[in-house]
Parts: C-alpha cells; sequence; structure tokens
C-alpha cells in the first residue's frame, strides 16, 4: 500500500491510499468473508499465512469481533516467518556467496514449522528444534547469542567460528556494504489497533 497524507502546517487535511496490487484487491470484490479467507492464502506464495491473518483482522475490524484464536495465529506467523527466512540464509543466500547451501538441514526443518504454521502444535517439538538449531546452525545457545550486542563482538564471533551461519555472515562483512540498509527508525510496538487509539488519544494530527 502507498500511503499519502497532505499536511497543512498544523494537521492532515487528506489522506490517499494506493494499492500496488489492485488485482488482488479487485478478486476479492463481491466475495463474501468466508470466500475472501479461502483466497487470500492463494494468492501469495510468500508469506501466506501472515497475509489471511491480515485479512482476518481486517475483517474483524469491520464486524468490530475479537479474534479469539489470536495466539494461535500469532504463532503460526512467527513460525512462518522462521521458515522463510531460514529458506534465504540457509538456500538463497549460500548460493549467491558461493558457499554451500544448508539443504539437508533445512529439508528436516521445512515440514516441522510447516505443521507448527499450520495448527499441527502436537506434532512440532519446540524445544527439539531449538537444540537442532542451536547446535547445527547458530553454534551457540540462543542465550549466548544475545550476548553478542554490538558489531565487534558479532566479527570476533564469526571471525573465529567454523558453523554455517558464521560463515555467511563473514562472507557478507567481506562485501563491505558500508552503511547501506542500515536506518535509524525503530520498528513500531506490538499495539492493537485499539491500544494505538489509546495511546494517540484520536489525535492523529500530531
Amino acid at each position: 500500500l502507498v500511503l499519502k497524507l497532505v499536511w497543512d502546517g498544523r494537521s492532515v487535511v487528506s489522506t490517499e491510499i494506493r494499492s500496488t496490487r489492485p488485482m488482488a484487491a479487485q478478486m476479492l470484490n463481491g466475495k463474501t468473508p468466508a470466500q475472501v479467507m479461502q483466497i487470500v492464502p492463494l494468492l501469495f506464495g510468500v508469506c501466506g499465512r501472515a497475509q489471511s491473518a491480515a485479512a482476518g483482522a481486517a475483517l474483524q475490524g469491520a464486524r468490530r469481533t475479537r479474534d479469539k484464536t489470536g495466539a494461535a495465529k500469532e504463532r503460526a506467523i512467527v513460525c512462518e516467518s522462521i521458515r522463510e527466512h531460514l529458506w534465504d540464509m540457509m538456500l538463497s543466500w549460500p548460493k549467491m556467496l558461493g558457499l554451500e547451501p544448508q539443504e539437508k538441514i533445512y529439508a528436516g526443518w521445512h515440514p516441522l514449522l510447516s505443521k507448527h504454521s499450520t495448527g499441527m502444535i502436537g506434532e512440532f517439538d519446540v524445544a527439539a528444534f531449538l537444540h537442532e538449531f542451536e547446535l547445527n546452525y547458530l553454534g551457540m545457545t540462543v542465550a549466548e547469542w544475545r550476548l553478542l550486542d554490538n558489531y565487534s563482538a558479532m566479527q570476533n564471533w564469526w571471525g573465529k567460528a567454523q558453523n554455517p551461519l558464521a560463515k555467511l555472515l563473514a562472507k557478507l562483512d567481506e562485501m563491505k556494504f558500508g552503511d547501506q540498509g542500515l536506518s535509524g527508525i525503530w520498528l513500531l510496538p506490538s499495539w492493537s489497533a485499539v491500544e494505538a487509539q489509546q495511546v494517540c488519544g484520536g489525535r492523529w494530527d500530531v
């Protein structure tokens, strides 16, 4: 979505919202909510779960209803995000950088993450996956990883470690991208629409 706000020096006087995917929006015209929820995940090859959750949230907002399965959907989105990021970091990036793709490891994790993202939590041992991830890819525990809280510490780590992730990051560091891609803008807080309204106090012009 492309959002345009017109500011007169004191407040927002007009807004414009334009979609860069008009065909997707047109396919939903005239459809029932149930049909929309069936169609949306099929339109996107990447992040289908997140797209579906966004569509569901929009419908609930229009109906002014609450989602009783919010926690399960959040877990599914997180799991889908992990799966998509691992695809890039274990398969796509290594191929582009001349490193060995981690196909065998990823092949074992992908079905587990897919089951978890569809709600089949009973078939997915989170602790076992985390242990494998730390042992075979990260090369340390998550707790140890979080202690690497600055760039120098990260460089020192991947300069010595021989695990797949360290090799990947070391290769990227060799390319010297400088400050490309860096941003001084922090991530938005995890507010619901109601919480955002409460924080802003209805004053959207400030």
